[in-house]
């Protein structure tokens, strides 16, 4: 791993807190080094400004002395460099012969050719002494040619910068660090209402699940956390009462062909029985465990669709040719009711052949179960641009209305109708039909009942 890895990777490791720290005090070193390079800059720019318009005013002075010419040029030039800062000035005509210079140490500095570009430069000496200096060529009107070479002192201005860049890079850099803790600090109180959120979710417990998190007390960046939060708190809760009440209803429907087996192997011990006696406990206990094992297989079933987050091995299927498989198996229970099935329609949908013939399997089971004698129950098969619809009709027993939302829920038997069953296949029929993002529907009134399995097409799933 590289050093760059590492340190990302280390940097993701950090608080929210220490990371918005870091930043800011980044962006502040960024900001303010920026600015402290701006002032330095400009201080400088303006020292060298200062000093080009003051070797300005000194060279032209000079063209104006020399373009009068007459006598005591020497005391002329001098009183030009009064009132500059250790000012320098070497003039020569054509032939290079000194017409003046303000100080004999400073000629090998002043000697200025002609060919030199007339730009102001700077100038080191050896004795670490530190000029500005500017050369200019002259003529006169009368044809004298002159050069001149004028130099200032710029020490102080360089003394001047290194101590003003120490101040404002040790008050730039305390302005940094002032700005950094004031950062934390503000960072660690605006991150106070999320800690008190991940304290609430650290100690939360299921009898707190219904304590939803208070929207109106965090600031509005938290107030979507929250809600999603509550949401999400919501669900878990109802998950855990569905949860409760499904254990409950497993207890209660397992409890009763328990209880049944264990009276039965109780009073066939409780005396010698014959072997035809014998028999008929063993033949009533395995009607128990049928319905046991059912009932488990169900519960299987039901848990692995509810679990299932994308539709197993779907295959394309024809509706008609589908049920009239279904009719025909479930023909010869109808006939001992004295029940006809019919069916009508078709419709071509992609889905789970188990899972679908399970649903429809269930629904004509139900339908028989509650159908009068000498009646019919049909299967229509609608097709609209969206869904493909199975109705299962019949006429039977009236759903209370009161029951009719209810039936599809696990264990539970409508009142006023004699079911011995699990209570599982309307819930199956609907977990199935969720698992193909559909709906399972059931209108019942005095003349028929009927349930309505709707499937999307392929493009709607």
């Amino acid at each position: 791993m590289s050093v760059m890895q590492q340190a990302r990777t280390k940097f993701k490791s950090l608080s929210l807190a220490a990371r918005q720290t870091l930043l800011f005090a980044l962006i502040m070193l960024i900001v303010i080094s920026g600015l402290g390079l701006f002032v330095e800059t400009a201080i400088r720019h303006h020292f060298k400004v200062g000093d080009n318009a003051e070797l300005e005013a000194i060279i032209k002075r000079v063209e104006i002395t020399l373009e009068q010419g007459g006598d005591n040029l020497t005391q002329r030039f001098e009183d030009i460099l009064i009132g500059h800062h250790h000012p320098l000035l070497l003039v020569s005509d054509a032939q290079g012969h000194r017409v003046y210079l303000s100080d004999p140490d400073a000629a090998e500095l002043l000697r200025w050719q002609a060919d030199v570009a007339e730009q102001p430069v700077t100038l080191e000496t050896a004795d670490k002494r530190h000029y500005r200096l500017r050369y200019q060529g002259f003529e006169t009107a009368s044809g004298q040619s002159f050069h001149i070479t004028a130099a200032i002192a710029i020490d102080y201005h360089l003394s001047f910068l290194q101590q003003f860049n120490q101040s404002l890079w040790l008050i730039l850099l305390a302005a940094i660090v002032m700005s950094t803790v004031l950062g934390w600090l503000a960072i660690r109180y605006s991150l106070r209402p999320l800690s008190a959120i991940v304290k609430k979710i650290r100690n939360l417990s299921v009898s707190q699940l219904n304590d939803p998190l208070d929207t109106n007390q965090v600031p509005r960046e938290l107030a979507q956390l929250s809600n999603s939060l509550n949401a999400m708190m919501r669900r878990i809760d109802d998950a855990f009462q569905h949860l409760a009440d499904y254990s409950s209803d497993i207890a209660h429907e397992l409890r009763t062909p328990v209880t049944s087996l264990m009276t039965q192997t109780q009073v066939a011990l409780s005396a010698d029985r014959s072997s035809d006696e014998y028999r008929e406990v063993l033949y009533s206990s395995m009607e128990e465990l049928q319905r046991m094992s059912q009932m488990i297989a169900d519960m299987l079933f039901l848990a692995q669709t509810d679990n299932t987050q994308q539709l197993p091995e779907p295959e394309n299927i024809c509706l008609r040719s589908e049920i009239g498989s279904l009719i025909e198996f479930y023909s010869l229970s109808a006939a001992e009711r004295e029940i006809l099935l019919t069916y009508q329609g078709d419709a071509q949908i992609r889905a789970n052949r188990l899972m679908l013939r399970r649903a429809v399997g269930n629904l004509l089971t139900n339908a028989i179960k509650h159908a009068h004698k000498n009646t019919e129950v049909k299967v229509l098969i609608e097709s609209t641009p969206s869904h493909a619809i199975i109705h299962v009709i019949n006429t039977g027993d009236l759903i209370p209305v009161e029951d009719q939302g209810k039936i599809f829920d696990r264990f539970y038997r409508a009142r006023d109708r004699d079911d011995r069953g699990s209570g599982l296949g309307l819930a199956l029929v609907k977990s199935i039909a969720k698992a193909h993002h559909g709906e399972i529907t059931v209108n019942s009134d005095e003349h028929r009942t009927q349930f309505s399995l709707y499937l999307p097409f392929e493009k709607d799933q």
